[in-house]
């Protein structure tokens, strides 16, 4: 596939840039969600048409490479919960904040404990410290499980 580092978990793709070709592999691959994580409006809108008009449902969370807002880690566990049928790929430029998202995801719901969550999402391409302390801040702030939003029906 056409996507800058890709790993996946599961039913989740974490990775950077998306080639040309990059969203149609994904489609035929069963990617139905992309959680873009870059801070670049014009790249972003132009992902977003050619996924939509693929049938893929798009959110955008712009974020910068070295932190994580309240509002920003509300807004990626909203959006993994939301869309859960199908794959889903959370991406970036490079891979790091995706991988941070990633690791935000599998602490928040519970799926391992905290430290184990901050080197999942290592391994899977988170390599800023800042960013990392930020995802720690974020979890420790809730207890686990909790995702701030009650599992789609």
């Amino acid at each position: 596939m056409a996507v800058k580092n890709l790993q996946r978990d599961g039913h989740i793709l974490i990775g950077g840039e998306v080639g040309p070709a990059g969203l149609e592999d994904l489609y035929r691959a069963g990617v139905r969600t992309i959680i873009d994580v870059r801070n670049e409006p014009g790249p972003m809108a132009a992902e977003a048409q050619r996924a939509r008009g693929l049938g893929m449902n798009y959110v955008a969370v712009p974020m910068a490479s070295n932190a994580m807002t309240a509002d920003q880690a509300r807004a990626i566990l909203e959006a993994m919960n939301r869309h859960r049928q199908g794959d889903v790929l959370i991406h970036c430029g490079s891979g790091n904040r995706a991988a941070g998202a990633y690791g935000l995801y599998l602490g928040a719901t519970g799926q391992c404990p905290v430290q184990e969550a901050l080197e999942r999402a290592k391994k899977a391409g988170l390599r800023n410290d800042e960013l990392a302390r930020a995802v720690r801040a974020h979890l420790a702030t809730r207890p686990a499980g909790e995702t701030s939003t009650r599992p789609s029906q």
